[in-house]
């Protein structure tokens, strides 16, 4: 069985095993499929290393998460917490020398 996010390009999903049942746990603002604790109970996990979101649209854009002389401190936030009125304390961290990725 393979659970599948709404934000897994579809052609990453082809690369997994076609014969393994597929199910939609993905989540839209005020839609979702599952909720956080029904997913945490059918899915036994495994960590695997790879790229973030960050290091990728960084990559992207050929610039660099941290650059030496520029950049020496990386802050890797989410946009926002469990409910919509909390809102991470990210922006306390602007300052020179930092780079927020969002």
């Amino acid at each position: 069985m393979k659970f599948c996010d709404r934000l897994v390009d579809p052609e990453v999903l082809d690369l997994a095993d076609r014969d393994a049942e597929r199910v939609y746990v993905g989540k839209a603002p005020g839609a979702h499929s599952m909720t956080q604790a029904q997913i945490n109970v059918v899915i036994a996990c495994e960590i695997v290393p790879g790229a973030t979101a960050a290091s990728t649209a960084a990559a992207a854009t050929g610039r660099f998460l941290t650059e030496r002389g520029a950049i020496d401190a990386l802050v890797l936030a989410t946009a926002r917490n469990e409910t919509s009125q909390d809102r991470p304390d990210w922006p306390s961290q602007l300052h020179p020398g930092v780079r927020v990725a969002v």
